[in-house]
């Protein structure tokens, strides 16, 4: 009799875990049909080239009065050569304080921007999982392999849920 009771418990633990639901979704993917994800991009790049410009033109200074010290170095006065140089490197100081200011400021700005999208993707993944009772959801976009009958993409659940096509 223990003997049966127990064989009973072990099918009912067994068949309990084969009816785990597991579910997958390439969450770049869904990040990529979003408008609100595109538009926040786009802004960040933008900033992005900003800085790269203002950088650029910062260097293109520096390159120039360089140039203009090496090419006028013999015909000036040590005083002047001096003063130039002190130029030339504060100039260079000032290009790599911009530098590391501009790569905080991108970084927060898109931070910003991308934080609630990525809060909402987020809870939207937990709502399907919950309400399809999914045991767990990995982000398939490294996935080698799945077994589509033992496993649910669930990436059109999740956008229907966002309002996203």
């Amino acid at each position: 009799m223990k003997k049966l009771i127990g064989f009973l418990l072990l099918l009912m633990v067994l068949q309990n875990i084969n009816a785990q639901k597991y579910g997958y979704l390439n969450k770049e993917e869904l990040y990529m049909s979003m408008p609100d994800y595109d538009s926040a991009t786009v802004q960040i790049e933008k900033l992005r080239k900003e800085f790269e410009n203002q950088l650029a033109a910062m260097q293109n200074e520096l390159s120039s009065k360089t140039t203009s010290l090496n090419n006028e170095s013999s015909n000036i006065s040590d005083f002047l050569r001096k003063n130039r140089q002190d130029e030339i490197n504060n100039l260079n100081i000032r290009i790599q304080l911009f530098s590391v200011k501009a790569t905080s400021q991108l970084e927060n700005e898109k931070s910003q921007l991308l934080q609630p999208i990525i809060t909402r993707v987020d809870n939207a993944i937990k709502a399907v999982a919950n309400e399809q009772g999914f045991v767990f959801v990995i982000d398939g976009g490294q996935l080698l392999y799945t077994d589509e009958k033992k496993c649910t993409n669930i990436l059109p659940l999740v956008k229907a849920k966002l309002g996203v096509k």
